[in-house]
């Protein structure tokens, strides 16, 4: 909704002077490039009150200006004046309005109608593509190391995943706006050479919102599971299938987060249990975790923004008796992020961010090896193109583009593992 507004007030207001003030319009309130200046600003400045009031002065100097009576009502739908906003679409719907002003009057009545319904549902579906330069994780050393499908050296590989999510919100109808939620989301991968990376995901999530003032609060139950596809070994004569195994994943957790002027802090706490299935060995993996996140994103001009954050997480095999079981998941997490978020002009967007992770493992693998530990940086960048760009008619869709690197180090050269990826995407969201 924002973009739009902006894109709106931008039509209105093709060129921007020194900051209009509101001391300004009163010494001269019918000059209507300098309410168009002002609403420029305001809107940008995120101070939506004083341009609703600017562009009303407009309409009334400019009944006609078919752009102020749309920004207007998008800015009505902003500020929760749905009513108000639905008489002024109405209003409009009866003039013969160009295609693609009239695609858009239809497009935020419909809003409304949703907004205002006490259910409210919103989904999206995407197909990805992306190449993976070490399907099988196969070390810098490659020494005495094979992967799930019997090969010792660094293979390439395309994988497609198709994947789709929808969430239905409940709208309380008390004063705060608080609401139930659920979530259904399901993915599909598949490679093109390999298999080891081929697998069917899906989970449920049901949660409440629950709003105090400028304070959010997210308490939410997840129950996922991943279904990894068996693989065969390629010296295998009989092409035997290896079957790999299924995780089952309950997490309960709960997100905080205000919004300080251009600043938004959030603090998320989960407990996760993981069970594994498929093989008699399989009980050995399963584990609970303990995780604690903080973030902040700030959104420094209107056309860029940076983020961090930090992360804790605690990991203990759920079999204390089993030592391979404590070897393999015992262990705690350390996460440090960032990144920078850039507009380099409208329906476009670049990302750039880098994650560290270290693995402190807290037992030997066998009675010949070190504890293991690792750390593990990710450096990515991505590029998003609204269909926007085009016209209004596909602002649902984005084309995206992604390229990253991930590199392990341990002190087990066993470990030493680097993937690069370079991925494309097309996201329609409704």
């Amino acid at each position: 909704m924002r973009k739009r507004i902006l894109l709106l007030s931008a039509i209105l207001s093709s060129q921007v002077i020194a900051e209009v003030k509101y001391s300004d319009l009163l010494l001269d309130p019918d000059n209507v490039e300098l309410n168009e200046q002002f609403i420029d600003q305001r809107i940008r400045a995120g101070d939506l009150p004083p341009a609703l009031s600017a562009v009303e002065r407009v309409i009334q100097l400019q009944p006609l200006n078919l752009g102020a009576r749309l920004l207007r009502a998008r800015l009505l739908i902003s500020l929760g004046s749905f009513g108000t906003a639905k008489t002024e679409l109405e209003a409009l719907d009866l003039i013969a309005l160009p295609a693609a002003q009239a695609s858009e009057v239809d497009d935020l009545l419909a809003e409304i109608d949703n907004e205002l319904s006490s259910w409210s549902t919103r989904g999206s579906v995407a197909l990805t593509v992306q190449r993976d330069d070490n399907i099988g994780a196969i070390p810098e050393t490659a020494t005495g190391t094979i992967d799930s499908e019997n090969y010792d050296y660094k293979r390439a590989d395309l994988n497609l995943t198709a994947a789709a999510v929808v969430t239905s919100s409940y709208d309380l109808g008390n004063q705060s706006k608080d609401s139930i939620y659920y979530s259904l989301a399901g993915s599909r991968v598949s490679g093109d050479d390999s298999k080891l990376k081929d697998n069917t995901s899906g989970s449920v999530t049901i949660g409440t919102r629950l709003n105090r003032g400028l304070s959010r609060f997210n308490l939410y139950f997840q129950a996922s599971k991943l279904d990894r596809d068996p693989v065969v070994r390629r010296l295998d004569p009989t092409n035997t299938k290896i079957k790999r195994d299924s995780i089952h994943t309950r997490t309960i957790g709960s997100v905080w987060s205000k919004s300080y002027q251009a600043t938004n802090a959030q603090i998320g706490y989960s407990h996760a249990r993981s069970d594994y299935m498929g093989r008699a060995v399989s009980n050995n993996s399963d584990s609970k975790t303990h995780s604690l996140t903080g973030s902040l994103f700030h959104t420094s001009s209107d056309t860029s923004a940076v983020f961090g954050g930090v992360g804790f997480e605690r990991r203990r095999a759920s079999d204390r008796i089993v030592p391979s079981a404590r070897a393999s998941q015992d262990r705690t997490v350390m996460t440090v992020n960032g990144g920078y978020v850039y507009i380099p002009k409208p329906f476009h967007r670049l990302t750039l961010s880098g994650k560290l992770r270290d693995l402190d493992y807290k037992e030997r693998l066998s009675s010949d090896d070190k504890i293991r530990q690792d750390r593990e940086m990710t450096i990515s960048a991505a590029y998003v193109v609204s269909g926007d760009v085009i016209s209004t008619q596909y602002s649902g869709w984005e084309l995206g583009f992604s390229l990253s690197r991930v590199r392990n180090e341990s002190n087990m050269a066993s470990y030493d593992i680097t993937n690069n990826f370079l991925g494309a995407s097309l996201t329609y969201t409704f």
